[in-house]
Protein backbone atom coordinates (compact mmCIF):
# COMPACT_ATOMS: atom_id res chain seq x y z
CA UNK A 1 0.00 0.00 0.00
CA UNK A 2 1.31 3.40 -1.00
CA UNK A 3 1.53 5.83 1.95
CA UNK A 4 3.31 8.58 0.03
CA UNK A 5 2.06 12.18 0.44
CA UNK A 6 0.85 12.30 -3.17
CA UNK A 7 -1.18 9.10 -2.72
CA UNK A 8 -2.75 10.47 0.45
CA UNK A 9 -3.62 13.73 -1.30
CA UNK A 10 -5.18 11.79 -4.17
CA UNK A 11 -7.25 9.66 -1.78
CA UNK A 12 -8.44 12.76 0.06
CA UNK A 13 -9.42 14.46 -3.19
CA UNK A 14 -11.26 11.32 -4.31
CA UNK A 15 -13.11 11.16 -0.99
CA UNK A 16 -14.11 14.81 -1.22
CA UNK A 17 -15.35 14.27 -4.77
CA UNK A 18 -17.52 11.34 -3.69
CA UNK A 19 -18.77 13.22 -0.64
CA UNK A 20 -19.66 16.19 -2.84
CA UNK A 21 -21.57 13.91 -5.22
CA UNK A 22 -23.45 12.38 -2.28
CA UNK A 23 -24.33 15.73 -0.72
CA UNK A 24 -25.37 17.28 -4.03
CA UNK A 25 -27.56 14.27 -4.87
CA UNK A 26 -29.28 14.31 -1.46
CA UNK A 27 -30.01 18.03 -1.70
CA UNK A 28 -31.22 17.77 -5.28
CA UNK A 29 -33.56 14.88 -4.48
CA UNK A 30 -34.87 16.47 -1.29
CA UNK A 31 -35.50 19.70 -3.18
CA UNK A 32 -37.53 17.81 -5.77
CA UNK A 33 -39.46 15.65 -3.28
CA UNK A 34 -40.00 18.40 -0.67
CA UNK A 35 -40.79 16.04 2.27
CA UNK A 36 -42.42 18.83 4.29
CA UNK A 37 -45.01 19.52 1.59
CA UNK A 38 -45.63 15.79 1.10
CA UNK A 39 -46.13 15.39 4.86
CA UNK A 40 -48.58 18.30 5.02
CA UNK A 41 -50.60 16.88 2.13
CA UNK A 42 -50.50 13.46 3.77
CA UNK A 43 -51.79 14.98 7.00
CA UNK A 44 -54.52 16.91 5.21
CA UNK A 45 -55.69 14.21 2.83
CA UNK A 46 -55.35 10.96 4.79
CA UNK A 47 -55.84 12.12 8.38
CA UNK A 48 -59.20 10.36 8.55
CA UNK A 49 -57.62 6.93 8.04
CA UNK A 50 -56.70 4.89 11.12
CA UNK A 51 -53.21 5.15 12.60
CA UNK A 52 -52.10 1.71 11.41
CA UNK A 53 -53.45 2.40 7.95
CA UNK A 54 -51.53 5.68 7.73
CA UNK A 55 -48.36 3.98 8.92
CA UNK A 56 -48.80 1.18 6.39
CA UNK A 57 -49.44 3.70 3.61
CA UNK A 58 -46.31 5.71 4.53
CA UNK A 59 -44.09 2.62 4.49
CA UNK A 60 -45.52 1.26 1.25
CA UNK A 61 -45.30 4.61 -0.52
CA UNK A 62 -41.70 5.13 0.65
CA UNK A 63 -40.65 1.66 -0.56
CA UNK A 64 -42.30 2.16 -3.97
CA UNK A 65 -40.77 5.63 -4.31
CA UNK A 66 -37.30 4.33 -3.40
CA UNK A 67 -37.28 1.61 -6.06
CA UNK A 68 -38.74 3.94 -8.69
CA UNK A 69 -36.13 6.64 -8.08
CA UNK A 70 -33.39 4.00 -7.95
CA UNK A 71 -34.48 2.67 -11.33
CA UNK A 72 -34.37 6.15 -12.86
CA UNK A 73 -30.93 6.80 -11.33
CA UNK A 74 -29.49 3.67 -12.92
CA UNK A 75 -31.45 3.40 -16.17
CA UNK A 76 -33.38 6.68 -16.45
CA UNK A 77 -32.60 7.55 -20.07
CA UNK A 78 -33.09 3.95 -21.20
CA UNK A 79 -36.45 3.65 -19.44
CA UNK A 80 -37.75 6.87 -20.98
CA UNK A 81 -36.42 5.87 -24.41
CA UNK A 82 -37.99 2.39 -24.27
CA UNK A 83 -41.34 3.81 -23.18
CA UNK A 84 -41.07 6.59 -25.74
CA UNK A 85 -41.99 9.29 -23.25
CA UNK A 86 -40.31 12.34 -21.76
CA UNK A 87 -40.37 14.10 -18.43
CA UNK A 88 -43.07 16.58 -19.63
CA UNK A 89 -45.39 13.65 -20.30
CA UNK A 90 -44.81 12.40 -16.74
CA UNK A 91 -45.70 15.86 -15.44
CA UNK A 92 -48.98 15.88 -17.37
CA UNK A 93 -49.94 12.30 -16.46
CA UNK A 94 -49.20 12.93 -12.79
CA UNK A 95 -51.14 16.18 -12.93
CA UNK A 96 -54.21 14.42 -14.32
CA UNK A 97 -54.04 11.80 -11.55
CA UNK A 98 -53.75 14.51 -8.91
CA UNK A 99 -56.62 16.46 -10.47
CA UNK A 100 -58.93 13.44 -10.19
CA UNK A 101 -57.90 12.75 -6.58
CA UNK A 102 -58.07 16.42 -5.56
CA UNK A 103 -61.51 16.84 -7.11
CA UNK A 104 -62.76 13.79 -5.23
CA UNK A 105 -61.45 15.13 -1.93
CA UNK A 106 -62.76 18.62 -2.55
CA UNK A 107 -66.22 17.75 -3.83
CA UNK A 108 -67.08 14.70 -1.72
CA UNK A 109 -70.06 14.89 0.62
CA UNK A 110 -70.02 13.84 4.26
CA UNK A 111 -71.51 10.47 3.31
CA UNK A 112 -68.70 9.90 0.79
CA UNK A 113 -65.88 10.79 3.15
CA UNK A 114 -63.90 8.22 5.06
CA UNK A 115 -65.46 7.43 8.41
CA UNK A 116 -63.43 7.85 11.57
CA UNK A 117 -61.61 4.76 12.80
CA UNK A 118 -60.07 3.67 16.06
CA UNK A 119 -56.36 4.23 16.42
CA UNK A 120 -55.85 0.54 17.17
CA UNK A 121 -56.83 -2.65 15.40
CA UNK A 122 -55.91 -4.39 12.14
CA UNK A 123 -55.34 -2.60 8.87
CA UNK A 124 -58.37 -3.20 6.68
CA UNK A 125 -58.60 -1.63 3.25
CA UNK A 126 -61.77 -2.16 1.30
CA UNK A 127 -63.49 -0.97 -1.86
CA UNK A 128 -64.95 1.96 0.08
CA UNK A 129 -61.60 2.65 1.76
CA UNK A 130 -58.91 1.85 -0.84
CA UNK A 131 -55.20 1.73 -0.17
CA UNK A 132 -53.93 4.95 -1.78
CA UNK A 133 -50.28 4.37 -0.87
CA UNK A 134 -49.10 3.83 -4.46
CA UNK A 135 -51.45 6.33 -6.16
CA UNK A 136 -51.46 9.20 -5.35
CA UNK A 137 -49.05 9.10 -2.37
CA UNK A 138 -46.05 7.40 -4.00
CA UNK A 139 -46.98 8.46 -7.54
CA UNK A 140 -47.07 11.36 -8.18
CA UNK A 141 -46.80 13.10 -4.77
CA UNK A 142 -43.39 11.61 -3.91
CA UNK A 143 -42.26 10.55 -7.38
CA UNK A 144 -43.52 12.91 -10.09
CA UNK A 145 -42.03 14.63 -13.09
CA UNK A 146 -39.64 16.82 -11.09
CA UNK A 147 -38.41 13.92 -9.00
CA UNK A 148 -37.85 11.77 -12.08
CA UNK A 149 -35.89 14.59 -13.72
CA UNK A 150 -33.76 15.00 -10.58
CA UNK A 151 -33.08 11.26 -10.39
CA UNK A 152 -32.07 11.12 -14.06
CA UNK A 153 -29.75 14.12 -13.61
CA UNK A 154 -28.15 12.54 -10.54
CA UNK A 155 -27.64 9.33 -12.50
CA UNK A 156 -25.96 11.23 -15.33
CA UNK A 157 -23.52 12.84 -12.89
CA UNK A 158 -22.46 9.37 -11.68
CA UNK A 159 -20.30 7.81 -14.39
CA UNK A 160 -18.64 4.90 -12.58
CA UNK A 161 -20.25 2.02 -10.69
CA UNK A 162 -18.98 3.33 -7.35
CA UNK A 163 -20.55 6.70 -8.05
CA UNK A 164 -23.85 5.03 -8.93
CA UNK A 165 -23.78 3.34 -5.51
CA UNK A 166 -23.17 6.71 -3.86
CA UNK A 167 -26.18 8.22 -5.63
CA UNK A 168 -28.24 5.15 -4.65
CA UNK A 169 -27.29 5.82 -1.03
CA UNK A 170 -28.40 9.43 -1.51
CA UNK A 171 -31.78 8.18 -2.75
CA UNK A 172 -32.09 6.00 0.37
CA UNK A 173 -31.32 8.97 2.63
CA UNK A 174 -33.83 11.23 0.84
CA UNK A 175 -36.58 8.60 1.08
CA UNK A 176 -35.73 7.92 4.73
CA UNK A 177 -36.17 11.61 5.53
CA UNK A 178 -39.46 11.59 3.63
CA UNK A 179 -40.64 8.55 5.61
CA UNK A 180 -39.76 10.30 8.88
CA UNK A 181 -41.77 13.35 7.79
CA UNK A 182 -44.75 11.13 6.91
CA UNK A 183 -44.48 9.31 10.24
CA UNK A 184 -44.49 12.59 12.15
CA UNK A 185 -47.53 13.77 10.16
CA UNK A 186 -49.29 10.47 10.87
CA UNK A 187 -48.61 10.89 14.59
CA UNK A 188 -49.94 14.45 14.56
CA UNK A 189 -53.20 13.25 13.00
CA UNK A 190 -54.13 11.71 16.35
CA UNK A 191 -54.43 15.19 17.86
CA UNK A 192 -56.85 16.57 15.26
CA UNK A 193 -60.49 16.96 16.18
CA UNK A 194 -63.27 15.80 13.84
CA UNK A 195 -63.90 19.36 12.67
CA UNK A 196 -60.22 19.97 11.95
CA UNK A 197 -60.04 16.64 10.11
CA UNK A 198 -62.83 17.75 7.77
CA UNK A 199 -61.20 21.15 7.31
CA UNK A 200 -57.79 19.68 6.50
CA UNK A 201 -59.46 17.13 4.23
CA UNK A 202 -61.00 19.94 2.12
CA UNK A 203 -57.84 22.04 2.16
CA UNK A 204 -55.82 19.00 1.11
CA UNK A 205 -58.10 18.48 -1.87
CA UNK A 206 -57.75 22.12 -2.89
CA UNK A 207 -53.94 22.05 -2.61
CA UNK A 208 -53.69 18.77 -4.51
CA UNK A 209 -55.89 20.23 -7.26
CA UNK A 210 -53.65 23.32 -7.46
CA UNK A 211 -50.52 21.14 -7.65
CA UNK A 212 -52.21 19.13 -10.40
CA UNK A 213 -52.74 22.18 -12.59
CA UNK A 214 -49.18 23.32 -11.90
CA UNK A 215 -47.82 19.94 -13.04
CA UNK A 216 -49.95 20.01 -16.18
CA UNK A 217 -48.80 23.53 -17.05
CA UNK A 218 -45.17 22.61 -16.41
CA UNK A 219 -45.54 19.60 -18.66
CA UNK A 220 -47.07 21.72 -21.42
CA UNK A 221 -44.20 24.19 -21.10
CA UNK A 222 -41.81 21.31 -21.74
CA UNK A 223 -43.69 20.49 -24.93
CA UNK A 224 -42.97 23.88 -26.49
CA UNK A 225 -42.92 22.67 -30.14
CA UNK A 226 -46.33 21.03 -29.63
CA UNK A 227 -47.74 24.15 -27.96
CA UNK A 228 -46.41 26.36 -30.76
CA UNK A 229 -48.07 24.11 -33.32
CA UNK A 230 -51.42 24.28 -31.47
CA UNK A 231 -51.26 28.06 -31.10
CA UNK A 232 -50.73 28.67 -34.81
Amino acid sequence: MDFSPWAMVGSCANFMSHFGLFGDSVLRLLGAINPLSVAVLFLASFGRYGFRQRRSMARTASAVAFFLLLAFVWWGDSILAILGIGVPSIYIAGGIILAVIGSKFLCSTDSDEIDGESQVGPVEFSKDRPNMAVIPLAIPLIVGGGQVAAAVDCGKSAVFFCEKLIVALAVAVAIAITLIALSVASFLCAFLSSTLEKLFFRIGGLVILAIAFQHILRGLEGMEPFCNMICR
